[in-house]
């Protein structure tokens, strides 16, 4: 990790030894991925001397892949689970995107911490459950329209989405949340949260949940 990110060697260097010493231990390494930004986050963080938000992206590669194996091995055991809330049944976290597949169009949510996916009413907010259509948008840029934000203006929350209907395999899904940031730039712009805050979607460096929502403007094909 050092040598891919050369800017978090001195944290990562803390954190190591913070790990030799006992200071931090798997428990409260997963309390910071579980719980996300703020509280056990900044404290985990203030404790050892690095930054919140490279403890997280750290933490996040080493213990993700492990949330993830244990959420296949877990996965058969709701498959027949009629799950129509917007949190994950496996661990109940916030999806980090949506997608579309199928000849339907059957809209499913992808989890930000354990990728458990899970399908879901296209016409429903996730965060609140919203489903007044006079309160949603679907935001996206022109030339890109299989990609979008689909807005909620009740809760002020959004999702990304990517319809994959003509994709030729799903393999994008690893990567899709990365390569949709540019829609986290522009949602957050006009005050929006994300569903689930994750390191890729923390793009604005003020607290952006103090930005008033204006839904008066939009910058965006609707």
């Amino acid at each position: 990790m050092g040598r891919g990110f050369p800017k978090l060697r001195d944290d990562l260097s803390i954190i190591r030894q913070a790990f030799i010493a006992g200071r931090l231990n798997p428990e409260r390494c997963f309390k910071v991925l579980a719980r996300g930004p703020g509280g056990e986050a900044e404290a985990a963080a203030a404790d050892l001397g690095v930054g919140s938000r490279s403890l997280q992206f750290i933490l996040a590669q080493i213990g993700k892949p492990l949330v993830e194996k244990k959420a296949e091995a877990l996965g058969s055991l709701i498959a027949g689970l009629g799950w129509h809330k917007g949190y994950c049944p496996l661990c109940g976290s916030m999806p980090e995107f949506s997608f579309i597949k199928g000849e339907e169009g059957q809209r499913w949510l992808r989890c930000a911490l354990c990728s458990h996916s899970w399908r879901f009413l296209r016409p429903s907010c996730p965060f609140c459950e919203n489903e007044d259509q006079e309160q949603r948008s679907i935001y996206y840029i022109a030339g890109r329209e299989q990609e979008r934000a689909e807005v909620c203006e009740k809760c002020g929350r959004y999702v990304v989405c990517i319809d994959l209907r003509g994709q030729l395999n799903e393999s994008v899904l690893e990567v899709a949340a990365v390569g949709m940031v540019h829609l986290d730039v522009l949602a957050q712009e006009k005050g929006l949260l994300p569903a689930a805050a994750c390191v890729w979607n923390a793009v604005q460096s003020e607290d952006i949940s103090s930005i008033p929502v204006d839904f008066g403007s939009r910058g965006f094909n609707s």
